[in-house]
């Protein structure tokens, strides 16, 4: 995905980008779109992505050229929980992101992720933190981006097959 932060700081790269090396979406990576589980990432505030949709819809409306988003995200990392996983496909739907990507966390070693999922604790300041570990906590989380997938689709096909509005 692209590094969202550094393409706000350059926009004539994102402006080039998104018109002329764009034949289908651009792919992003907000991982999430809950604060408090993006800070636990140590990735950028939601904000970050609603400054970076903006952008690129306003460059479409410029360019003529619709700008097509797809996310990438985070389930089951620790510190989320099924309303983290409800308020994140809310998020998205409302910025009318479409999320295709997504994968459940998997401790990898020698990271601080691995370490919150081995010790239930936030680095620092050693808090009790939610950890998603048996298969039907992920699972609840992964069907609900599922679901929001499928009622999203459903939706674009819907609005897609109407006829074209007439000038």
């Amino acid at each position: 995905g692209l590094r969202m932060e550094i393409l706000l700081q350059t926009p004539e790269l994102l402006k080039r980008i998104a018109r002329y090396h764009t034949p289908g979406s651009l792919k992003i990576a907000p991982e999430h779109s809950e604060n408090d589980l993006l800070s636990l990432m140590h990735k950028e505030p939601h904000s970050l992505l609603q400054e970076f949709v903006a952008r690129c819809r306003e460059i479409g409306r410029e360019s003529g050229k619709k700008v097509l988003l797809t996310p990438y995200v985070i389930t089951s990392h620790p510190g989320s929980t099924v309303e983290h996983s409800r308020r994140m496909v809310r998020s998205m739907k409302k910025l009318d992101l479409q999320i295709r990507k997504f994968q459940d966390f998997t401790p990898t070693p020698g990271t601080l992720s691995t370490a919150m999922y081995v010790t239930g604790r936030q680095p620092g300041s050693k808090k009790p933190l939610f950890v998603p570990r048996n298969q039907t906590e992920r699972t609840k989380q992964r069907e609900i981006i599922e679901k929001g997938y499928k009622e999203q689709s459903a939706l674009y096909s819907r609005h897609n097959k109407r006829a074209p509005e007439r000038p």
